[in-house]
């Protein structure tokens, strides 16, 4: 006998746009949010904030990832210009893209598209670096 499939009761969105065409599609079938069904996205920029406040996303570090991304950028081109006067530089040497302390903080905005969290505080956050990164 075929097992019927458990009913989805939140989607985890990849970004604020798809987490706002999934609040959206819920609606238009009267489907309760958050009560039966909750949505975050992923993103948290200021346009989505501004427009669908009651979005629970997930904010990125945006302006520190902008920073990070320039600082990085310099040090490879410096890098470069480095191994240019250099005789005995390795042909094409890369320096490591990704290092631990690329890893900026996310802040989670509970908005009304998910039901309460339950001692939310006392969460602890894992900061470490994926195997691959490091």
């Amino acid at each position: 006998m075929p097992i019927a499939p458990e009913p989805v009761d939140a989607v985890f969105a990849s970004n604020d746009n798809y987490a706002a065409l999934t609040l959206g599609w819920a609606r238009a079938r009267g489907i309760r949010v958050p009560e039966d069904f909750q949505v975050i996205g992923y993103d948290g920029t200021q346009s989505v904030q501004l427009l669908m406040p009651e979005l629970a996303t997930v904010v990125q570090p945006i302006e520190g990832i902008a920073k990070r991304t320039a600082q990085r950028l310099l040090e490879l081109i410096e890098m470069q210009q480095g191994e240019s006067t250099e005789e005995d530089a390795p042909p094409n040497s890369q320096p490591p893209i990704s290092q631990p302390e690329d890893v900026l903080p996310v802040e989670l905005h509970l908005g009304a598209t998910v039901r309460s969290i339950p001692d939310l505080d006392q969460i602890q956050p894992d900061m470490s670096a994926p195997d691959e990164l490091q």
